[in-house]
């Protein structure tokens, strides 16, 4: 009888991580195929605006700001907002040709605030699209095409391609956090699409019609702002859609300080993140709306390290009950987990991932995952709620 109830208790607490663990490699079986290449849809003679939220950006704000210029029209607006700047970064979008605006609010710091002025001050003349692009980002050609035709197209907010890339000078030391940004922001969301879902918002490449954005809850300091803002319109709407065929890449941070804060600011948002999943969970709104429960359990699935980790343990707890007198179906569900995980990934780094983790790395992925995972104590540790400015400076790498 104790041994039933053991392995019907063990049962019942493996059911969250293979739901999650299911639907991680759903997403991934689906969003393998890459979508056929196509030109950029003509452009509508309605004007759009890009908006570009920018906090001490002196250093990337020109390049960006030429890589979104040669793809706008006459009528279009190009609007870069200042947030509580210290440096040339107005000076230099003023030069490069773009409309600005100063924001001086040092208690109010952070990118939805930006958004929600750069809104604001938009609203005089408002666009049919605003497109939002992050200061530090290179805007493939054809991106602004492609997301302003498909919010033209679906009516809804639209999530570009956005990576993250290893340095040139530092492409060892980066290529399993650039493959995990491409699982995370390329396989998965197509997978999404793939599924008729709605995807999360990215930060940067996300598109909007004017009455979605201007509509949004902006004025916050969360740290994880794109993502709830995607979970707000979800609620609200049928979701962000995904356009792989429009790419936005930025590079990680070369600095140790650059990468602490980058990976401090996404974590302790996701906790925060989590908080908002767990109150949806408990109310009756996403189980009207399937397409909505299925993000928010998206949102639930750990980064993948954090996954590869418990999935681990799992199979070690699973065995340790075994021996304890459970029954054995408890350790081959928690191997059958680990397994269908493990291949998911490989199939992904066999399709896509070649060229960011060549084969000669992956011997040193047990030993950059062991000091991932190690970080993870330091962001359960206390609430922190103010914004947090990656440091891009040549670093020390």
């Amino acid at each position: 009888m104790v041994q039933d109830a053991l392995t019907a208790g063990a049962g019942v607490a493996m059911i969250p991580l293979a739901a999650a663990t299911v639907f991680f490699c759903l997403q991934c079986a689906l969003g393998l195929p890459e979508p056929v290449a196509k030109a950029p849809p003509a452009r509508r003679s309605d004007p759009l605006a890009v908006l570009i939220p920018a906090h001490n950006e002196e250093d990337t704000i020109s390049a960006v700001l030429e890589s979104v210029r040669q793809q706008l029209g006459r009528r279009d607006r190009l609007l870069v907002v200042a947030d509580n700047c210290t440096d040339d970064t107005a000076q230099r979008a003023g030069r490069a040709g773009a409309e600005v605006l100063i924001r001086c609010d040092p208690g109010r710091r952070g990118k939805a605030y930006a958004l929600a002025a750069g809104i604001t001050h938009l609203a005089t003349v408002a666009p049919r699209t605003v497109i939002v692009i992050d200061a530090d980002c290179i805007v493939a050609p054809g991106a602004i095409a492609h997301l302003a035709g498909a919010v033209e197209q679906e009516r809804r907010p639209i999530q570009a391609r956005y990576l993250m890339l290893a340095p040139e000078q530092a492409r060892k030391q980066f290529a399993f956090a650039a493959f995990a940004f491409l699982i995370k922001n390329s396989i998965r969301p197509s997978g999404m699409g793939r599924l008729g879902l709605p995807c999360h918002l990215t930060g940067s490449g996300m598109a909007f019609p004017w009455a979605a954005i201007a509509s949004a809850d902006l004025v916050h300091g969360h740290l994880v702002e794109d993502m709830k803002l995607g979970l707000d319109l979800a609620q609200a709407g049928p979701g962000a859609g995904y356009c792989h065929l429009a790419l936005i890449t930025s590079c990680f941070p070369l600095s140790s300080h650059g990468q602490a804060s980058q990976r401090y600011r996404w974590e302790t948002g996701r906790i925060a993140l989590l908080r908002t999943c767990a109150r949806l969970l408990v109310s009756p709104v996403p189980y009207r709306r399937p397409a909505l429960l299925l993000l928010i359990l998206d949102t639930l699935i750990p980064p993948l390290t954090l996954l590869a980790a418990l999935l681990s343990l799992q199979v070690v707890m699973a065995a340790a009950l075994v021996v304890a007198g459970a029954g054995l179906w408890l350790l081959v569900g928690a191997l059958i987990s680990w397994l269908a995980f493990a291949l998911a990934i490989s199939v992904v780094w066999w399709r896509h991932g070649q060229e960011i983790v060549p084969l000669s790395l992956l011997s040193s992925l047990p030993g950059w995952a062991a000091r991932r995972l190690a970080l993870y104590p330091s962001f359960y540790r206390g609430e922190h709620t103010s914004w947090i400015r990656t440091d891009r400076s040549a670093g020390d790498v």
